[in-house]
């Protein structure tokens, strides 16, 4: 994209960035009800319908630590981690009790307001808690980890129950509020610190809680998105996490790479596969790894290359996760809504293959079966 359109996506993405949580759901619902792409309370996919889209917002534990930036604000963001979590679920919160309405019309420009809901919310949402081992010490990451998994018990049911019930108060967040936890190397996470005892006792005790609990890990596998440190593209690599589940201890961890292994430089799903694509495949023969395609399929070219990388993997069929990368994407295309309805029409995944894509696949992801 170049020129006008560019700046047109760019102008787009601000319009979404500048509401408040709570609004960017609402913002997001409304659109996908005004123009059909969910009617009758139901969304659309081939010919099959789903009664609701489980979103799992990825939070980033940014810290203040490992900063390196040629930016002239080259201070990092600074929004602890517990104040995202508050602001998170006040926004679940309000998107579970409102709705957004059109109530007037004056010279074109459309008024809207918050009315309380009394349509059916389209979205549950489930929020990965961001985990940076380096911006804490051991007992910092065992209080963390006990006050949000403790109790974690991974049934669909026991996170629909704690749906949208934040009251304001942060003490009273705990265990099945948080799906999984979002990890982030470009900033500094490193899968392995090798050399380093202090921060190599705190992955390990991460793993194993992850391990014993079946916690979902998503853990950013791009070279693209916001870097900080100056090690990323070795931190990000799935290679490194060949150090982590060689172990055999370390094998049931539910790790889900996203943006499969994308490097910038490489088009999506080229044949022959590049570096970091070859690594994940090797993963995925891990029982509990997969990836997914966040960012990537915004063609239906896109679609139609990974089919042949399904084609040529059978297995990965059963590992790849559906993924938008939403807001971020609008800098590539204008709305969630275009996501969505490219992913329903394409004609390279049949229904079934469809149907795991988007739900299958990430049930098992996701939840633990009751």
């Amino acid at each position: 994209l170049v020129g006008g359109e560019k700046i047109k996506n760019v102008q787009n993405l601000l319009s979404v960035m500048e509401n408040d949580t709570g609004s960017f759901f609402l913002l997001v619902e409304y659109f996908l009800k005004k123009t059909g792409v969910v009617k009758d309370d139901s969304l659309t996919i081939g010919s099959m319908k789903f009664d609701s889209i489980v979103i799992t917002p990825l939070m980033m534990d940014f810290g203040y630590k490992n900063i390196l930036t040629e930016t002239f604000y080259n201070i990092p963001p600074q929004k602890p981690i517990v104040q995202q979590v508050e602001d998170v679920f006040n926004g679940i919160a309000k998107y579970c009790t409102n709705e957004l309405v059109e109530v007037s019309e004056t010279n074109g420009r459309k008024s809207y307001q918050l009315i309380p809901r009394t349509s059916k919310a389209i979205f549950e949402i489930y929020p990965f808690l961001g985990i940076n081992t380096v911006n804490y010490d051991l007992p910092r990451i065992v209080k963390m980890l006990d006050k949000y998994f403790k109790d974690y018990q991974g049934h669909y049911s026991s996170f629909k129950n704690n749906l949208g019930k934040f009251n304001g108060d942060i003490e009273k967040i705990g265990s099945n509020f948080f799906a999984g936890i979002k990890l982030y190397p470009p900033i500094g996470f490193d899968p392995w610190p090798v050399g380093n005892s202090g921060e190599l006792v705190k992955v390990e005790f991460l793993y194993k809680f992850c391990c014993d609990k079946q916690v979902p890990i998503t853990v950013h596998c791009s070279d693209g998105g916001f870097v900080l440190d100056k090690d990323a593209q070795e931190l990000t690599s799935p290679g490194r996490w060949n150090l982590v589940l060689s172990q055999e201890k370390f094998k049931p961890l539910k790790l889900n790479f996203a943006h499969f292994g994308k490097q910038s430089k490489k088009k999506f799903l080229v044949i022959p596969q590049h570096d970091w694509r070859d690594q994940l495949l090797q993963l995925m023969d891990c029982p509990n790894v997969y990836t997914d395609f966040s960012y990537l399929a915004l063609r239906d070219d896109d679609y139609q290359m990974l089919k042949i990388m399904c084609d040529k993997n059978p297995r990965v069929m059963d590992k790849i996760l559906f993924g938008s990368d939403f807001m971020i994407n609008l800098l590539d295309i204008d709305s969630y809504n275009r996501y969505l309805e490219m992913f329903s029409v394409t004609g390279f995944f049949d229904d079934s293959e469809k149907e795991k894509l988007c739900n299958k696949n990430s049930e098992r992801f996701l939840w633990w079966k009751e």
